[in-house]
This record gives C-alpha cells, structure tokens and sequence, in this order.
C-alpha cells in the first residue's frame, strides 16, 4: 500500500472516530444534564426558550434566563430555587414569582438564586445560613427582598452558600463565611449584607465561587476567602 493511500485510510479512521465520540459525548449530555438544558435556537411560545434572552446562569442543576426583562427558570426546584412559590422541579421554564419586568441580572447557586429588579436585589431558595440576605435562615420558594438592598444595585452573583452585589460602587455581600468569603475580616456567619472591608468605592464586577469571592476595583482584581489552592 502506498503512503498516500496509507494517509487517506488514516484520516478516514480519524473522522470516523470523531463521529462516534462526537455522538457518544451527546448521548452523555443528553442523559446527564437532564432539566437543567433547554434549546436555545428555538423560537415560540408555551415555555420554548426563544430568542429573547439578555442573560443566563447556571448552578445545581438549576437554569434561569433573562427574557425581555422578566426572570424565568427551569430545573431542579429543591428548596424553591426556581422562584415560583414550589418546590416541584420543572423541565421547562416557569415565570418567578413577581419578577415579570425590570430585571437587569440574575444569578443562579448550588441552592438559590438572585436577581437585580429596577434596582433593587431579590434572592429565594435555600437559606440556611443567610444567604438570602433578609435577616432570617428560613428558605423562601419565592424572592424575598436582600435587607438593605432596595436601590443602587448593579449586579449580583451567587455561590455555594453566600451572595456577593454591587452596590452603588461597592461591594456587599451576605450568607455562609467560615472561609471569610464576605470579606469583612471576619469567620462569622451573616443574615444580611456587610461591607466587604476596603471596597467602598470603584467595584465594577462582582463574582462568587464555593468558597470565595473576586471583584474588580478601579480595573484591579481583588478576592478574599478560601485560598488552599491559590
């Protein structure tokens, strides 16, 4: 057998094997993701996600969109994370309760969720240690109002078990803090929001991770909490 012939039997192998694990990774997803993945080229009505999205976050096997300015999700719904006063997870997107307009971010935890609406931050779900922000741990199937939070908000994100927002330039956050992930200079767990220490001013960017938390100030990157890992 010649060498050309040799490399076209080669690549000819190469696209078939590409084939079947191309098919064998969708299967995966297809089988794993379950209720947490809908079909963002589709467009209509009846709870298809369209193309009128502006924003989307994932966490927990829990989805939630932005659609012209109302916040839906879809999803696991344990603790009441989908926002539609329940507790019954649904394959397909459902309307949370009370956010039908004016919502500009959302994001989605292991176990709750939050929203900026007009300004203003909502958060529901599971709240054991706070991390719903409004001074109580019980949890909350629909949004509460983040105490403190009714104006100036400009974007929020969620973790595992605490909430970090950006308020009127700075940074606040709230919930579980055993790794000092408020950034406060302190271990203490905290019901509602507190100023995380050094940054009252310029916090452009917000973002929160299991255990910790980075923001961007003045165009500097800055995070706080667990570090085992660097």
């Amino acid at each position: 057998m010649s060498q050309l012939s040799r490399n076209r039997k080669d690549s000819k192998k190469s696209i078939f094997a590409g084939v079947a694990i191309a098919a064998t990774m969708f299967a995966i997803f297809g089988l794993t993701t379950g209720a947490a993945i809908a079909d963002s080229n589709e467009t209509g009505s009846g709870g298809e996600i369209g193309l009128t999205q502006s924003s989307i976050s994932v966490g927990g096997n829990t989805t939630c969109v932005i659609e012209l300015g109302a916040a839906k999700c879809w999803g696991d719904n344990t603790y009441g994370k989908l926002g539609n006063g329940s507790t019954t997870s649904s394959p397909s997107p459902v309307q949370v309760t009370g956010l039908t307009s004016g919502v500009t971010s959302i994001s989605v935890g292991e176990s709750h969720s939050c929203a900026v609406v007009s300004g203003a931050a909502k958060c529901w779900g599971y709240n054991w240690a706070g991390q719903l922000g409004n001074n109580s741990s019980v949890n909350s199937s629909s949004p509460v109002d983040v105490f403190g939070l009714s104006s100036g908000v400009t974007a929020i994100s969620v973790g595992s078990y605490h909430s970090c927002a950006v308020v009127s330039g700075a940074a606040k956050c709230w919930g579980y803090n055993a790794q000092g992930q408020l950034g406060n200079n302190s271990t203490v767990n905290s019901l509602s929001p507190v100023d995380v220490f050094g940054l009252s001013s310029g916090v452009t960017a917000i973002s929160v991770g299991s255990s910790h938390s980075c923001a961007v100030v003045s165009g500097a990157a800055k995070c706080w909490g667990y570090n085992s890992s660097g």
